[in-house]
């Protein structure tokens, strides 16, 4: 199989305190609250956020449509005790 079979098929996994899985549209708000940081961004690959929509466009809507064919292999981090989600660097 293909990398690209795996990752349409990205699996969650769930620990005492986390649970990792596909990114939603659920997380907008979480999302955007560390990417419109500035000093987050600043060591990042990215620009900081400067609205929802712009996070929504460019980083949530392709994230998403990059499981459909395999192409992205993001997982949310949910921290359970808070149900806070965070998004490892890209």
């Amino acid at each position: 199989m293909k990398i690209e079979g795996h990752l349409k098929a990205l699996p969650t996994f769930e620990t005492e305190r986390l649970l990792l899985r596909k990114v939603t549209r659920h997380d907008l708000d979480d999302v955007f609250e560390f990417s419109s940081d500035p000093e987050v961004a600043n060591r990042m690959t990215w620009e900081k956020n400067d609205s929802k929509e712009e996070t929504l466009s460019n980083f949530l809507h392709p994230t998403m449509d990059g499981y459909k064919d395999g192409q992205s292999g993001v997982w949310a981090i949910v921290y359970k005790e808070s149900e806070k989600s965070s998004v490892p660097a890209r």
